[in-house]
């Protein structure tokens, strides 16, 4: 860690640097006045190094956006890191760079990406950002503070609606002035839609001159409970029938029946029915849509063959169990039109009493 130690620029990166080793996995160097040379000396070792860093926190660094312009390389196609924090810098939201830099995230491995506190981006940074956003790996996104406007509106229920948004565990836009009508359609947008989002921050966006209601508020924040409750319950729903269906499929879909037996087993039974039995003992609930159910059945029918030659592969340790269910695309529950929803799980939560 190396916090508030008066590491400044281009000096400052390559002491930086120079402490790193091949089993760095973090980088924790806020309040160091890096600035844009930093930034630059910073990624450009980095690039270099064999260290397979995970976590970097850059809040407060002075960075500009010719320091951003700076990790775009580092950040593109990077399988490694997974946290970069950029709160309170001083970025402008330049376009080029800006896009350049969403088109380096869309192809990386990043989860978690803070921008907060960085005023001056405002309404124009998030045009070229928010609408070309397609990481796959992305689950939290920090955007407090940053000068949005109502004017933000629509490119934020657009991305709400869009397929990317539906990988999105945390989204944070406090302290911003999107206008208290504005949370309100924002709010019934993730009312409307099932995604993966499960926390939702909008505290702080009033604007001057607008009236709030205490009770109107608190009803509008119990609507948005009860549609983050539902999003929680279905996506716990569809990650509980993926793994149960695997365990099942690989018994079913790929054992075989003793020829000695006397008594037809189920093994013996057409593919087209045990994968019917396959879908009603492994998702009773009708969690998972079509194509999840078939990536799931899929898996399971290779799995045997990759266990042969590479090792066991059966999802082991939440991590595992994560990344096994990404590889499959059962993260989160898919509504389909014209298929039967989940059951056990209302369309709307009421949350009574808050």
């Amino acid at each position: 860690m190396l916090l508030d130690r008066n590491l400044n620029g281009g000096y400052g990166a390559t002491r930086i640097i120079a402490s790193v080793t091949t089993q760095t996995t973090h980088l924790v160097l806020n309040h160091n006045r890096l600035g844009n040379g930093g930034a630059r000396m910073l990624f450009h070792l980095l690039g270099k190094s064999e260290a397979k860093i995970e976590e970097i926190q850059l809040n407060s660094c002075s960075i500009g956006d010719e320091g951003m312009r700076w990790m775009i390389p580092y950040l593109r196609g990077n399988t490694t890191l997974e946290t970069l924090y950029l709160n309170g810098n001083e970025f402008d939201g330049d376009p080029t760079i800006v896009s350049e830099f969403v088109a380096a995230l869309n192809t990386s491995a990043l989860r978690n990406l803070s921008l907060s506190t960085n005023s001056f981006l405002s309404d124009p940074f998030l045009t070229h950002f928010l609408p070309s956003l397609s990481a796959p790996y992305l689950r939290s996104l920090h955007m407090s503070m940053i000068g949005l406007t109502s004017a933000s509106l629509p490119l934020l229920l657009d991305f709400l609606a869009s397929q990317p948004a539906k990988h999105l565990d945390l989204l944070t836009l406090n302290a911003n002035s999107l206008s208290y009508a504005g949370v309100q359609e924002i709010i019934s947008c993730v009312e409307q839609r099932v995604t993966g989002l499960q926390v939702l921050e909008l505290d702080g966006n009033t604007v001057e001159g607008e009236e709030e209601s205490t009770q109107g508020a608190k009803r509008w924040s119990n609507r948005l409970k009860g549609a983050l409750l539902r999003n929680s319950m279905l996506r716990a729903q569809v990650r509980a029938a993926a793994l149960r269906t695997l365990r099942h499929a690989r018994i079913l879909l790929n054992a075989r029946p003793r020829s000695h037996s006397a008594v037809p087993p189920l093994l013996s039974i057409p593919t087209e029915l045990r994968l019917l039995v396959l879908r009603h003992s492994g998702d009773p609930l009708s969690s998972l849509s079509d194509s999840q159910f078939a990536r799931v059945c899929d898996y399971a029918t290779t799995w045997e063959s990759q266990a042969r030659r590479q090792g066991p592969r059966f999802p082991h340790g939440n991590k595992g169990k994560i990344r096994w269910l990404e590889s499959v695309g059962c993260m989160y529950y898919e509504r389909e039109p014209g298929t039967r929803k989940a059951q056990g799980v209302p369309e709307r939560v009421e949350l009574v009493g808050y």
